[in-house]
């Protein structure tokens, strides 16, 4: 259980869900938090009645980039290829 004093002393959290494992960042890598990832984010519904603020795809990149593992640059290949198709041109 997490108490006032954990929450204001860390800045992530990792949580087990029934959807499977849930990541929540206060400040992610290459950003300086929510206001900066609010410009570019994009409201996704999920389900009939939810939708959720998520962060926008250049955004998306920019952090994964920053994060800088194996697993976040292979997700940036795949979101640039994203990106790509969106635009309608072929990834580079």
């Amino acid at each position: 259980m997490l108490d006032a004093h954990t929450i204001v002393n860390r800045d992530s959290f990792t949580f087990d869900t029934t959807a499977g494992p849930l990541d929540i960042l206060g400040t992610p890598s290459g950003s300086t938090g929510y206001v900066d990832l609010q410009r570019g984010s994009a409201t996704v519904e999920l389900g009939e009645h939810l939708l959720v603020q998520v962060v926008g795809l250049e955004d998306l990149i920019r952090l994964k980039r920053a994060a800088g593992r194996g697993k976040d640059l292979v997700d940036v290949a795949a979101l640039e290829e994203i990106r790509a198709l969106r635009d309608g041109r072929a990834a580079s």
